[in-house]
């Protein structure tokens, strides 16, 4: 097997370039399938009949592919039965773990505009929930994030932030 890739580019503008990688596989084995971004994977055995799993890092989620994938024999050819997982950051919630991450879309690059994400964050009965802002910068006076003192848009507020200013922490009282 050989390839060959030719690069080629004018003399106007110019683009960000690429990064490619490759890797050479035997008969009877498949590809390495990489890791998934803001994932890890499970297994570094990629024979025929070999199984690798994924999971998402905290405060991202499954949004295609297979937690578990497996080297099959497909048509002749030596094929992972499914597609790596992508994990991303979902736009809202409801949150009932004891403690949890919540990360725009996008994250870590940019967030996407025009969104309109809830989340709501459900401790157990008594218990009360802390939030703190490790890190925290939206577009001043348009992009806000309100804290509300309860599970609906009319509970009460317990504050509007945006730019970067945010408090280190805050506690709900209900």
């Amino acid at each position: 097997h050989i390839v060959r890739l030719e690069f080629q580019s004018d003399h106007s503008t110019t683009g960000r370039g690429f990064n490619i990688t490759y890797t050479t596989f035997g008969q009877n084995e498949c590809h390495d399938p990489g890791i998934p971004i803001n994932g890890r994977r499970f297994g570094d055995r990629f024979l025929l009949g070999s199984s690798v799993s994924f999971h998402c890092d905290d405060g991202f989620v499954k949004t295609q592919g297979s937690e578990t994938i497996t080297c099959v024999l497909q048509d002749g050819n030596v094929v992972w039965s499914s597609t790596v997982p992508r994990c991303e950051a979902p736009c809202g919630g409801h949150l009932t773990a004891s403690n949890g991450i919540i990360l725009p879309p996008g994250w870590p690059g940019y967030y996407k505009d025009s969104l309109n994400c809830e989340w709501v964050i459900e401790g157990k009965k008594g218990h009360s929930i802390k939030i703190s802002f490790d890190k925290f910068q939206t577009e001043v006076n348009y992009d806000t994030l309100e804290v509300r003192d309860g599970p609906s848009g009319s509970s009460p507020l317990i504050g509007e932030y945006h730019g970067t200013q945010a408090p280190q922490f805050l506690i709900s009282t209900s």
